[in-house]
């Protein structure tokens, strides 16, 4: 500021009182967005919040589908034994296992 936009100032009361008033909204403002407890942060906050809730409900359905399938699995010995056919390879005595080769023509055809 020059000498005269100094005196000019110090002069005139309503401008000194807008220029302080302006400051200080000026800090305020950056206060409230950039701080820890500003807008920005909390609506960061808000955001994880609401992708965490998502998560947890994902989490509860797939604990209460595991749980009944505990339960299935207690009760049903046909379900444990195709889950062990299936994923393990496991026959019964006596059994043949017989593997079935598809052809190159079959595979790129889709069947």
């Amino acid at each position: 500021m020059t000498e005269d936009s100094k005196q000019k100032l110090h002069e005139n009361p309503v401008k000194r009182h807008l220029v302080v008033g302006g400051v200080i909204l000026f800090v305020i403002l950056i206060f409230y967005l950039f701080t820890d407890y500003g807008a920005i942060n909390k609506y960061s906050y808000i955001t994880k919040e609401s992708d965490l809730s998502e998560k947890a409900e994902k989490l509860r359905s797939e604990i209460d589908s595991l749980k009944k399938l505990e339960i299935q699995m207690k009760k049903d010995t046909l379900e444990i034994e195709r889950l062990a056919r299936e994923k393990y390879g496991m026959i019964k005595p006596g059994e043949k296992v017989i593997f079935i080769k598809k052809k190159k023509n079959d595979e790129e055809s889709g069947d």
